[in-house]
C-alpha cells in the first residue's frame, strides 16, 4: 500500500497523542498538574489538529503533495515543540500567556453576544461552573 501526503501527519499525531496521554496519566498519578498547559497543546495541537490537516491531504492529496505542505508540517511541529520547552523552562511566558487568555476570555463573557442565556443557562451559572 502506497503511503498517501497524510499519513506522516497522522503518524505524528498518533506520537502526539501517546506524549499527552502519557503525561495526563503521570499528571493524575503523581497529582502535580504544573504540566496541564503542556498536556492540552499535546493533545489539542498535536493530535487533533495534525490528524485532522492528515485526513484533509489524505482526502485532497494535490493539496497535501505541494511542497507548501511539507513547510507547514515541519513549521507546525518546530513551533509545536518551541512552545512547549519554553512555557516549561520560562515560567514567565507560561504566565503572560496565562494572563492573555485569561483577559481573552473575559473580554468574550463580557460581549454582547454572551448576554443572556446559552443551553439554558444564565450566565451567572456558567461562570460558577467554569471555577
Amino acid at each position: 500500500m502506497t503511503q498517501g501526503p497524510g499519513v506522516i501527519w497522522i503518524k505524528a499525531a498518533v506520537a502526539y497523542f501517546i506524549m499527552g496521554t502519557a503525561l495526563g496519566i503521570y499528571m493524575g498519578a503523581s497529582g502535580d498538574h504544573v504540566l496541564t498547559p503542556v498536556h492540552a497543546h499535546f493533545n489539542l495541537l498535536g493530535w487533533a489538529s495534525l490528524a485532522l490537516v492528515g485526513l484533509i491531504y489524505r482526502q485532497f492529496p494535490v493539496a497535501g503533495s505541494h511542497w507548501m505542505a511539507t513547510v507547514q508540517f515541519w513549521l507546525h511541529n518546530a513551533g509545536l515543540l518551541a512552545a512547549q520547552i519554553l512555557a516549561g523552562r520560562y515560567p514567565a511566558i507560561a504566565a503572560r500567556v496565562k494572563a492573555f487568555r485569561r483577559t481573552q476570555t473575559d473580554l468574550v463573557l463580557r460581549s454582547p453576544e454572551a448576554k443572556g442565556s446559552v443551553a439554558g443557562l444564565p450566565l451567572s451559572s456558567r461562570r460558577s461552573r467554569r471555577s
